[in-house]
């Protein structure tokens, strides 16, 4: 599924852009996935029903946040950080095997 652009390019939904990302879960250590795993186990506490998902999909989701997570900077310059977010068009940009912007 995808939207088409104002200027007549298809892009993926969101949804599918989320989906997309990479999660690197091959590439991880063995600790930092069950690190993962916990923060997906404590999160069903949080969550409602309708939103629990899985651990193993709860891992996933935490590995693509590792890896594709972009820092939101404070405005007035400090190095307090005011958050993080995922921006899947952002994340094409950012890395890639074969690396498409510099």
């Amino acid at each position: 599924e995808s939207d088409e652009s104002e200027d007549g390019v298809d892009v993926p939904s969101y949804d599918h852009a989320m989906e997309a990302l990479c999660d690197n879960i091959e590439q991880m250590p063995e600790g930092l996935l069950q690190t993962f795993a916990t923060i997906a186990k404590q999160s069903r506490f949080l969550l409602p029903a309708a939103c629990r998902v899985s651990i193993e999909e709860g891992v996933e989701l935490v590995a693509k946040i590792y890896c594709n997570a972009h820092e939101l900077l404070n405005p007035d310059g400090s190095d307090l950080d005011m958050g993080w977010g995922i921006f899947p068009d952002a994340c094409l940009a950012n890395h890639s095997c074969a690396p498409n912007a510099t």
